[in-house]
């Protein structure tokens, strides 16, 4: 008698719950993740010093922004006293990403309920979403191993943006070694994967770079900045859209 071939087994993605567990390894595998996360953090407290910014402050930012992207282009927009209209526009567009990205959580996490939904509203970060929705495809769904994930970078980025500020602090005139610019060499580091080395990836660079330029000619302050990045963003989602 010939048995039927037994099909492979399928693991169990039905589970909704929060295990500590799942956090524990969650934060394990995120290790390798938060080792790129120190030097933008560094770069961000030195940035935070040089622009007057105190250990406090920083760190209070960090804490609750947790975004290094915006982090580092607030920094940039930052003059004396701050814009809070341009910087609070150039956060909220960067950080829009989110919203989709925990859209796609919610049909795994969303079930958790309670203090725990925001907790994780606020600890979502790119690795966190990407890791877990690697993960729960095929591992049984543990809200844990998010909450580990973002965890783990964000106790990291918190104590590398410190650590910049302390650094950044012992020096007095930072403009002078090139440290006031620390924000803009960090953001181009951000950007620079975006380049595909093809013409047609230029496009959205130039017409960014042209539109900040003529802004600078019609309005003062940070704006000139958001404007190009908000014409840059618009030109490359054009260009996306006629693939």
């Amino acid at each position: 008698m010939i048995e039927p071939a037994s099909t492979p087994s399928t693991p169990d993605i039905a589970g909704r719950g929060f295990t500590w567990a799942g956090f524990v390894d969650g934060c394990r595998v995120a290790m390798p993740f938060v080792i790129g996360a120190v030097p933008f953090g560094l770069v961000v407290g030195l940035t935070g010093a040089a622009k007057g910014l105190s250990m406090a402050e920083i760190g209070l930012m960090s804490a609750l922004v947790f975004a290094g992207a915006s982090q580092m282009a607030a920094l940039e927009l930052w003059t004396s006293p701050p814009s809070l209209v341009a910087l609070a526009f150039a956060a909220f567009w960067i950080n829009l990403r989110f919203t989709m990205m925990s859209a796609a959580l919610y049909p795994s996490l969303g079930r958790i309920g309670g203090i725990r939904v925001w907790v994780g509203l606020a600890i979502l970060v790119d690795h966190a979403w990407a890791l877990s929705m690697t993960r729960f495809q095929t591992h049984r769904i543990d809200a844990g191993f998010f909450f580990g994930v973002g965890f783990a970078i964000w106790v990291v980025w918190l104590l590398a943006t410190l650590a910049g500020h302390a650094s950044g602090s012992l020096v007095r005139e930072p403009a002078r070694y090139g440290l006031d610019f620390a924000a803009t060499a960090g953001f181009i580091a951000l950007l620079l994967p975006s380049w595909k080395s093809r013409a047609r990836d230029l496009m959205p660079w130039l017409v960014a770079a042209g539109a900040a330029l003529v802004a600078s000619w019609l309005v003062a302050g940070a704006w000139p900045v958001v404007i190009g990045g908000l014409a840059g963003s618009i030109a490359g989602a054009l260009r996306d859209a006629r693939r």
